[in-house]
């Protein structure tokens, strides 16, 4: 029998109560920071009944981290998944990469349907400039160049988020997209669990 433990803290915050709190606190701050309204139609024991409404979904943000691998060969999700070459020599073979260019992903997408400049970090102690080549820019114009703002790319042992790290993403991604942030104008970002490695 293949078993995989599962983070028992994790599903307890899953629970009906739980996200109902989560949700309850997430809605009066929205209100509080001036992004959104309350719903005066809102009935709780209606499904999708929307306890606010956006007004201002340019100032709320989320964003998480994944893990990306090159290996092919591992154990995951899309362990079936291989790559079939149909050119003239070599019809029908399945490649698969083995190991190499493990990392994280660290993106994020703004309400209003914009995304933020993600953050690539290599489990490697440097990176090849090659790497980074055609990497994706945010849909956020940056008003002095005219164009998106770029990704950026780190390195460390694990390749993964460290307390650190989510600080710089944070100033040199998010932030940057923001630039009349203030005590006045706010914005509300909704994280996941940033610097945990």
């Amino acid at each position: 029998m293949n078993q995989r433990p599962f983070e028992s803290d994790r599903i307890k915050w899953c629970t009906a109560k739980n996200l109902h709190q989560h949700y309850a606190v997430l809605a009066e701050t929205l209100v509080g920071a001036g992004i959104a309204v309350w719903n005066p139609d809102f009935e709780e024991d209606t499904p999708l009944s929307e306890m606010v409404h956006l007004i201002k979904p340019e100032r709320l943000l989320s964003f998480d981290e994944t893990r990306l691998t090159m290996d092919q060969t591992s154990t995951s999700k899309s362990k079936a998944e291989r790559i079939v070459i149909a050119g003239e020599d070599d019809v029908g073979d399945t490649i698969a990469d083995k190991g190499g260019g493990d990392g994280t992903l660290c993106a994020s997408t703004v309400a209003n349907g914009d995304a933020g400049p993600p953050l690539w970090i290599f489990a490697a102690e440097s990176y090849k400039a090659a790497w980074t080549v055609d990497a994706p820019r945010s849909t956020v114009i940056d008003p002095t160049t005219g164009r998106g703002y770029p990704s950026t790319f780190t390195a460390n042992k694990k390749g993964g988020v460290t307390f650190e790290l989510g600080v710089h993403y944070m100033r040199t991604n998010v932030a940057v997209m923001f630039p009349d942030l203030s005590p006045e104008r706010r914005y509300l970002t909704i994280a996941g669990k940033l610097g945990s490695s």
